[in-house]
């Protein structure tokens, strides 16, 4: 029986991270990740620590802002779009009905958050989520 070439083209040569982890770590698909497969992604991952700042948190004086859509347990339809720095006590106040806006479709719960280090990038993003279009990215994405 006579094989079809594959369109599929693997990366080559694969990444130098891909083969020493899959050797290292005694990885049984160590030909999996010399042909470009990845071998052991959360390990790796966790390894490269990524998505964690490299200076390993907030500096003195940063703080977190957070961009976070809630959801209605009552109707799920309804969503809520708001920015805050304490995530817990902000989705408590919501809950509580310490916010007019939200206070007829409790309780809420949390869909999705986004962090910021800068609140000037977290309140245009919070702009643009209330706008048409970024409902709409929020729907498909998020």
């Amino acid at each position: 029986m006579a094989f079809k070439r594959s369109w599929v083209r693997l990366p080559y040569p694969p990444p130098a991270f891909a083969t020493s982890t899959a050797r290292r770590e005694g990885c049984h698909a160590v030909g999996l990740a010399e042909a470009g497969e990845l071998c052991g992604l959360g390990q790796i991952a966790r390894r490269l620590r990524l998505g964690v700042p490299a200076h390993g948190g907030a500096k003195r004086g940063d703080m977190n802002h957070y961009v976070y859509i809630l959801t209605s347990k009552a109707d799920p339809t309804r969503h809520y779009t708001g920015c805050t720095t304490n995530l817990a006590d902000r989705l408590q106040k919501h809950n509580e009905g310490g916010v007019p806006h939200t206070r007829k479709h409790r309780p809420w719960n949390v869909e999705t958050v986004i962090r910021f280090t800068s609140k000037e990038k977290a309140r245009a993003f919070e702009a643009h989520l209330k706008t048409g279009s970024g409902r709409e990215f929020a729907r498909r994405h998020f």
